[in-house]
């Protein structure tokens, strides 16, 4: 979910770094904003930024929902990656 290119600095406790690389990610479809916005998200609550992760965490429970009802419910990742969301938002 945070991308081979930052594992190194979450598992090194280098958050802003991870976070940083994630600020240069294209955003220009709504795949590319919804992986951003979880990848952050995982970052931030592995750093213990609860409150930051929240307001992501937020809008990227609004691009999954409406991908899920897009693909179907049978849609696994969809459904997991939205229960983790859940997580963060504390729902």
């Amino acid at each position: 979910m945070i991308r081979e290119t930052v594992y190194l600095d979450v598992l090194e406790r280098r958050f802003a770094d991870a976070l940083k690389a994630w600020d240069v990610m294209p955003t220009n479809t709504a795949e590319e904003r919804l992986n951003k916005l979880k990848a952050r998200v995982g970052i931030q609550v592995i750093a213990g930024q609860k409150g930051a992760a929240k307001s992501e965490a937020e809008q990227a429970r609004v691009l999954l929902e409406a991908q899920l009802a897009e693909r179907a419910p049978q849609d696994h990742t969809s459904l997991t990656e939205l229960a983790w969301i859940y997580v963060c938002l504390g729902a």
